[in-house]
Parts: C-alpha cells; sequence; structure tokens
C-alpha cells in the first residue's frame, strides 16, 4: 500500500483524508484516524460527531483517536503538554500499526513542524509500516524528505478565502 500526503496552506485536506476514510470503511477496510494536535472538547468540529457516530456503529472497522490539549496549538506559545500529545499520538499510530488497513496521521506533519516530534521518528515509522498499510499524512507543510518517500502527494493551495474579508468560520462548512 501507499504513503499519501495532504498538505498546504488550503483548506480541504482534513476533509480529503476523512473522504478517503470513508470510502475504505465503504469496502469494509478497518481504519484508524489519529488526529494531531486536536481536541474536541475544545472546539465541536463536525467532523468528530460523524466519525463518532460511525465508530458506533463500525466498532471493528473504526478507531478514532485525539491528541491535542483543550486550545490551539500555536508555535509561538508551545508548552510541554504540545509535545507529550504529540509522542503519546505518534505512539498510538505504532499500537494501530498492525490494526488497521488505512492509517490516517491527521496534523502530524504540523508536528512535525512545530518540533513537538522529530522528522526521523515519522519517517522511520512509515519505512517501517507493514506492505499492506495505507498512510496518509496532513498538514500545512510537508518537508522533501517526505515528498520524497510518498507515492502520492497533493498540495492544497488556497487561492481566495472568505477568512479575509472577516467572515467567521460557519458550522457545518469550516467546522
Amino acid at each position: 500500500m501507499l504513503v499519501q500526503i495532504y498538505f498546504g496552506d488550503g483548506k480541504g485536506k482534513t476533509t480529503a483524508a476523512i473522504g478517503l476514510a470513508i470510502r475504505a470503511l465503504g469496502h469494509d477496510f478497518k481504519v484508524g484516524i489519529v488526529f494531531f494536535m486536536k481536541n474536541p472538547s475544545f472546539f465541536p468540529m463536525g467532523e468528530n460527531q460523524t466519525l463518532a457516530l460511525l465508530q458506533k456503529n463500525m466498532p471493528n472497522n473504526l478507531q478514532v483517536f485525539f491528541y491535542g490539549k483543550a486550545g490551539w496549538v500555536l508555535q509561538d506559545q508551545l508548552e510541554d503538554i504540545d509535545r507529550q500529545e504529540a509522542i503519546q499520538g505518534l505512539q498510538k499510530c505504532k499500537d494501530l500499526i498492525n490494526q488497521c488497513d488505512l492509517l490516517i496521521m491527521d496534523e502530524i506533519l504540523n508536528a512535525i513542524h512545530f518540533n513537538l516530534i522529530s522528522e526521523d521518528a515519522v519517517l522511520d515509522f512509515i519505512h517501517n509500516k507493514p506492505r499492506d498499510l495505507e498512510v496518509v499524512l496532513t498538514g500545512r507543510k510537508a518537508s522533501k524528505r517526505f515528498i520524497d518517500k510518498a507515492d502520492l502527494v497533493t498540495e492544497v493551495v488556497e487561492i481566495k478565502h472568505p477568512y479575509h474579508t472577516r467572515l467567521e468560520a460557519r458550522k457545518g462548512i469550516e467546522y
């Protein structure tokens, strides 16, 4: 199986990854999703409620985990808890490595960019993954090393976004 990356400053990286998860579940794949730097208790994102319903109805096929403190993780305000959560998230990915057909590591590229976990540790994880495990990584920045290692790389580029006209995030559309 392949390694996929969805990265860039544009909107839709997590949405694309979750869409792939839904497609895989429709074919009875076992799917693991590990969210880095996100906590649903802080901000109730619509995809979390939908994933919870899917998980309830497909407990043997979908496992979802969140690793992030309550609040946004900002690069200039990092705390020890941010690093601890990222390390725990990567450990959860290692725990899931033989339990899934598809493993989504959402925002892991941001965790690496913020130096919460090492690029080498994640590249080592990818290098040692089982051949039959598809892995998806998302985040804003992907290093050349990740781009070279991946089989499919999609850069999501923002051309125009309503945020720039002071439109706030909309329930059901942006979250």
